[in-house]
C-alpha cells in the first residue's frame, strides 16, 4: 500500500507499520511557497492531500470482499459430522489429535520440533 502526503516533513521516506509507504511532494516551486510565505511573483497556492493504493493493497481488498461474502462454518461438513456422531460411526484417533495440540502449542511458542527417530 502506498500512502502520499503532500507537504508533510515527517512524511520523507517514511513507512508506516502494515507496509505502507509515504512520500513527500512539494507543490510549492521556491522555498517561501513551501513554507506557507507568498513570494513576489507567486501566490500561495494551498497543498492537496492524497492516497494511492498499490496492485497488492487492491487485490488484498478485493479478497477480503470474497471472503466476506462466504460462510464462517461449512454447514455441510458440520452435518455430516452430527450424522456420524448419531450414528456411532464418529472415530476420534487420539494420537493424530494429541500430534496436533503438540504442534499447535509449539507453533505459537515458536519452538523448533526435535528431529525425529
Amino acid at each position: 500500500m502506498s500512502i502520499e502526503i503532500n507537504g508533510h516533513p515527517a512524511a520523507a521516506g517514511a513507512a508506516g507499520a502494515d507496509g505502507t509507504e509515504v512520500r513527500r511532494t512539494d507543490r510549492g516551486g521556491s522555498p517561501a511557497a513551501q513554507e506557507g510565505r507568498a513570494g513576489p511573483e507567486r501566490p500561495v497556492v494551498p497543498e492537496q492531500d492524497s492516497v494511492s493504493l498499490t496492485d497488492s493493497a487492491n487485490r488484498l481488498k478485493q479478497l477480503e470482499a470474497e471472503l466476506g461474502s462466504r460462510p464462517v462454518v461449512d454447514a455441510q461438513r458440520v452435518a455430516d459430522i452430527r450424522a456420524a456422531i448419531a450414528g456411532g460411526r464418529y472415530q476420534v484417533d487420539a494420537q493424530r489429535v494429541a500430534d496436533r495440540m503438540v504442534q499447535m502449542e509449539t507453533d505459537l511458542l515458536g519452538v523448533q520440533k526435535p528431529p525425529s527417530k
